[in-house]
């Protein structure tokens, strides 16, 4: 047995690639990330609004989105630059 046997398929062999499957998950790929693209700023203003309510803890935020608190402020933070 050769190294190139251990190694497995080479790149250039594509007898066990099923292209359209490849195809769908990159469509699928490009739909998710599109509408996550329109969700975020809907996300980010949310968070901010949390973020300015006297009675909501950051902790609060954190658990509800799953975010780092260095996110949430950086996310409140990028708001505040664009304000002044």
């Amino acid at each position: 047995m050769t190294d190139a046997n251990l190694v497995g398929t080479r790149p250039w062999h594509t007898d066990d690639v099923d292209l359209d499957e490849l195809a769908r998950l990159a469509e699928a790929y490009r739909r998710a990330q599109g509408e996550a693209d329109e969700l975020r700023p809907k996300l980010f203003a949310a968070i901010r609004e949390a973020s300015g309510d006297d009675e909501t803890k950051q902790v609060d935020i954190v658990n509800a989105t799953g975010f780092t608190r260095e996110h949430i402020r950086r996310i409140v933070k990028a708001q505040a630059k664009t304000s002044k």
